[in-house]
């Protein structure tokens, strides 16, 4: 059987006011007739709380106010007659049961057609003297109250089996009825189900019955019937938001507990009123997917659960029944708890002064809430929102997989119920944290102005920063590319391992932190140990507007509550990075993976490269180690990749060529004279350096002769020392045991003769390029 609905225990609540309508009285109870009908409130002696029916499958209770549950009975005769003086059989009803007059209660838990007979008399028991119920006309068992949770079951005859009933006249329990047909109405139609056939059908039964006072059982067997029906034909589940009548800009939602908000920005302000076989609410977040839990009663400053905040539970046996009752004002609405043992004054939802949800009593502005029932542009503006966010995809680090994103938005698009939208955009939400393109371990990345055109952030060596390090500034993109490349390193510590240290390719070292509001505080790139070095979220979009961009937020403090956002410090987006962390075109990048690195080979067909990565050697050029023999550099052709930090001449046609990174490759560095820079390195002096050059004897290593420009640029090969001495001033190139003096070839054409490349090998058709005759005399051919 259906539990009856909480809309009685409304009106209670609210319309039967004067205490005069209740006449006590210590007689057996007049039993019910059709045409003389008589109610009653039943009242434990030893408790002071009325009995009330609380739903099937559950137990008769108690309550300290007339008005927290069906707690109207009236008695028929029993179907047997009582042998024993002064003991009457009965049967009872109570008015909050469906179908009321047709059954009677059967046990504590339930209530059938021929229901049980019980038997009352007049009885005292410790202190009380009142009226005793019992199974039987023994009373071995009679009603008592027994536990905490103020329920009724069966005992010997004590001071908890001693009752008091109260007669309630027929004029207030129609007036009560017909203040339910009300509330009822101006409920539902908050809820927007005044269309509703079933709603349709109670308004009428409501302008049928309202005038009426005299309070005949048909009247109001009529009205409760009503009732009933609608609330068993009303929608099993409601979506709503709920705004506080004292603070209006503020609306419940779910959090870490159940606190009021201004943003109103996402489906954790959406509450599904789950509707229960009694006609009460559970309050549920599908977003959260939490209930709201009991209303505490301990705890807080008084310890007594005043200003404690109702929970969330996630389990729905944990959940809270709740009644929504006409509020103080027109349009007002109360969220009432049903749990047991809670005074009417602090059984009601309140926003308090700090903006969590408390306990309270009805007539307080803050308990008082309008319902929000019209969501569905709301939940599109939300959608929107949310959708713009995942137009963040591409290839880029920090844009969204679109493998994954598409998917989840068309199932946002395509969700129709509430419920249904709500757990779509937990899922797209979900996708844009986990989908989104992150970098790689030990990959190499550009990093550049999303707003400026050409502009890279930049290791800029020899110019110190603000914590020690090289400088970093937003410049173009210069012939060496290299001190414009970054990777980034996972941070592994806890709470933290969404943050990314970002290493220079080059030097090694890392961005230093940043931090808002120091004025002369730039970004540089100093070593990990240093304390200033910085740990960077990169996917923070708080401040980004540019589609497919990213910011570099750096958090001073870990619970993130402050924080520094990379900013290029020029309005012509070039220059050193600072900190700015609002919205804006300079604190925008864009982040992008590099698979090769492009070198010029200028004219004179010879280069050097020392590179931090190993890379594939591209069509067209060779590349040699080197050792250093007396005057001579003998060169040593390497084939298909150069091992990361191995310095080597290259040999090509002028062009500009890319070198594939190998980042999987293992391949052991040769060996090599030649010694590299990674960043540029300084000539000691009266040391002895060779580097490639065109003199005298052509393009050879020559030794660094000058006194104020002594520097190695970074990503070059030389031979010698950069601290030690030698005597020779030139170094000419050794292929293979010949030695090559480049300026002293004989330019020519192709003659009919025996010729050999620089390698020794014999050429059958020579073509451009320099090349030793059979008589050794050096050849170049156009």
């Amino acid at each position: 059987m259906k539990r009856f609905t909480f809309f009685l225990s409304l009106l209670l609540t609210f319309f039967i006011g004067a205490e005069s309508a209740w006449a006590a009285s210590q007689d057996l109870p007049q039993l019910s007739t059709d045409g003389d009908m008589h109610y009653y409130a039943i009242k434990n002696l030893r408790t002071s709380r009325y009995l009330f029916w609380n739903g099937n499958s559950d137990y008769i209770r108690q309550s300290a106010t007339k008005g927290a549950g069906s707690y109207i009975f009236y008695f028929t005769a029993g179907s047997t007659e009582s042998t024993t003086d002064g003991v009457t059989s009965i049967k009872i009803h109570n008015l909050g049961v469906p179908n009321c007059e047709n059954v009677t209660l059967n046990n504590f838990a339930s209530w059938t057609e021929n229901g049980s007979d019980w038997y009352v008399k007049a009885a005292t028991g410790g202190n009380y003297t009142g009226l005793a119920f019992g199974k039987n006309q023994t009373f071995g068992s009679a009603w008592n109250s027994y536990d905490s949770y103020y329920k009724i079951d069966t005992y010997s005859v004590d001071d908890g089996s001693i009752f008091e009933i109260e007669e309630i006249d027929k004029a207030t329990v129609l007036s009560t009825l017909i203040s339910s047909c009300k509330g009822t109405l101006d409920v539902w139609n908050a809820f927007g189900k005044s269309s509703i056939e079933a709603y349709t059908t109670l308004n009428t039964t409501y302008e049928q019955y309202k005038d009426e006072t005299e309070g005949n059982f048909e009247s109001i067997l009529a009205i409760k019937n009503a009732i009933d029906t609608f609330v068993a034909a009303a929608p099993n589940s409601v979506t709503i938001l709920l705004q506080n009548k004292l603070y209006p800009d503020y609306y419940i939602r779910s959090n870490s507990g159940l606190n009021a908000a201004t943003d109103k920005d996402s489906y954790a302000y959406e509450w599904t009123l789950k509707k229960q076989d009694n006609g009460n609410f559970k309050l549920f977040n599908t977003y959260t997917n939490k209930y709201i839990g009991s209303i505490p009663t301990t705890g807080g400053w008084k310890g007594n659960g005043d200003d404690t905040n109702v929970p969330l539970v996630e389990d729905v046996s944990a959940a809270q029944d709740y009644q929504v009752l006409v509020g103080k004002a027109n349009g007002y609405f109360t969220i009432h708890s049903t749990q047991i043992g809670l005074s009417d004054d602090r059984s009601y939802f309140h926003v308090s002064g700090s903006k969590i949800v408390v306990r309270w009593a009805a007539d307080a502005d803050a308990s008082n809430f309008q319902i929000i029932s019209d969501v569905a542009d709301l939940e599109q503006a939300w959608n929107d929102a949310l959708k713009a966010k995942a137009a963040h995809t591409g290839t880029a680090v920090g844009t969204l997989n679109t493998a994954v994103i598409t998917p989840a938005v068309t199932t946002l698009d395509a969700a129709t119920t509430s419920d249904g939208k709500a757990l779509a955009y937990k899922a797209l939400e979900e996708a844009i944290s986990s989908a989104r393109i992150e970098p790689v371990s030990g990959r190499y990345y550009t990093i550049h102005s999303a707003n400026f055109t050409n502009n890279y952030l930049t290791e800029k060596y020899g110019d110190e920063g603000s914590f020690g390090g090289n400088s970093l500034y937003a410049q173009a993109l210069e012939a060496n590319q290299v001190p414009a490349l970054w990777q980034f390193e996972a941070c592994t510590t806890d709470g933290k391992t969404d943050l990314y240290y970002i290493k220079a390719a080059n030097s090694g070292n890392y961005l230093s932190k940043v931090q808002w509001q120091e004025e002369t505080q730039y970004v540089d790139v100093i070593e990990k140990s240093n304390e200033n070095v910085g740990l960077y979220d990169i996917f923070n979009k708080d401040v980004v507007r540019t589609d497919n961009a990213v910011s570099f937020v750096y958090y001073t403090n870990d619970a993130r509550s402050d924080r520094g956002t990379m900013h290029i410090n020029s309005t012509s987006g070039d220059g050193k990075l600072d900190s700015w962390n609002d919205a804006d075109d300079r604190n925008q990048f864009f982040i992008n993976e590099v698979s090769e690195i492009p070198v010029t080979i200028s004219a004179a067909r010879y280069a050097t490269l020392n590179l931090p990565m190993a890379v594939s050697i591209p069509t067209g050029v060779k590349a040699y180690t080197g050792e250093k023999q007396d005057n001579v550099l003998r060169l040593t052709e390497i084939t298909g990749v150069i091992p990361a930090q191995t310095p080597v001449v290259l040999e090509a046609e002028a062009n500009t060529y890319n070198f594939p990174i190998a980042y999987d490759d293992e391949t052991a560095q040769p060996e090599n004279g030649l010694s590299g820079t990674l960043i540029p390195s300084t000539i000691a002096e009266g040391a002895s350096a060779y580097v490639l050059g065109i003199g005298s004897k052509g393009v050879a290593f020559y030794k660094v002769t000058s006194e104020t420009d002594r520097t190695i640029g970074a990503n070059k090969a030389y031979a010698g020392s950069l601290s030690e001495a030698a005597s020779a001033s030139v170094l000419m190139f050794n292929f293979g045991g010949t030695e090559t003096g480049i300026n002293q070839a004989t330019t020519t054409d192709s003659e009919s003769n025996v010729y050999y490349d620089l390698n020794g090998h014999r050429m059958l058709y020579p073509a451009h390029g320099i090349f030793v005759k059979s008589n050794g005399q050096k050849v170049f051919i156009k």
